[in-house]
C-alpha cells in the first residue's frame, strides 16, 4: 500500500488525566519502495501505587520527521497534542532527546533558540513550550 498510513490503536486505557491509546503506531513510505519508518509511541496507565514513588514514565516513542514533513503527526491522546500556533502546557515532565536533522524550541522563561542532533530538551510541568523540526532538514526524536 504504497503511501497509505496504517495505525494500530489496540486498547484505551484509564489514564489519571483521562482516557488515552495505550498504543500508537504507523508506517509511512519515504523516498524508494524500500525505505520504510516506523514511528512508534506507548502511553502507559499510571496506578495510584506507581504515582506515590513520585518518579514515573507516563509513555515513550521515537518519531522521523522527513523534510517538509507534518510536526506533530496525528493520533496522540488530546493531552499530547499540540499546533505551532497555541504550543501546550503539559502536567508532567518530558524528556526529547534529537538523533538527527534539526529544529526550534520555545517556551516561557526561553525565547525561540535552536536545537541540532544530539541535544536534549527537558519540559517542566506546567510550563506552556512548542518545537518543531526545521522544514529543509525533519528530525528524529525519542
Amino acid at each position: 500500500m504504497a503511501g497509505s498510513l496504517l495505525r494500530q490503536v489496540p486498547a484505551v486505557l484509564r489514564h489519571p488525566w483521562g482516557p488515552i491509546a495505550a498504543h500508537y503506531s504507523h508506517r509511512r513510505r519515504r523516498g524508494s519502495m524500500d525505505a520504510m519508518i516506523r514511528d512508534t509511541f506507548r502511553y502507559l496507565p499510571i496506578s495510584p501505587r506507581t504515582r506515590s514513588w513520585g518518579l514515573f514514565v507516563t509513555g515513550g516513542g521515537h518519531i522521523e520527521i522527513p523534510p517538509h514533513g507534518t510536526h506533530p503527526p496525528q493520533g496522540h491522546p488530546h493531552l499530547y497534542e499540540f499546533t505551532w500556533d497555541r504550543g501546550r502546557v503539559l502536567p508532567e515532565y518530558q524528556v526529547i532527546l534529537l538523533t538527527a536533522g534539526a529544529g526550534v524550541f520555545q517556551s516561557d522563561g526561553t525565547e525561540l533558540c535552536d536545537l541540532h542532533a544530539g541535544e536534549v530538551v527537558l519540559l517542566f510541568p506546567g510550563v506552556w513550550h512548542r518545537y518543531r523540526p526545521r522544514p529543509d532538514t525533519g528530525w528524529t526524536s525519542y
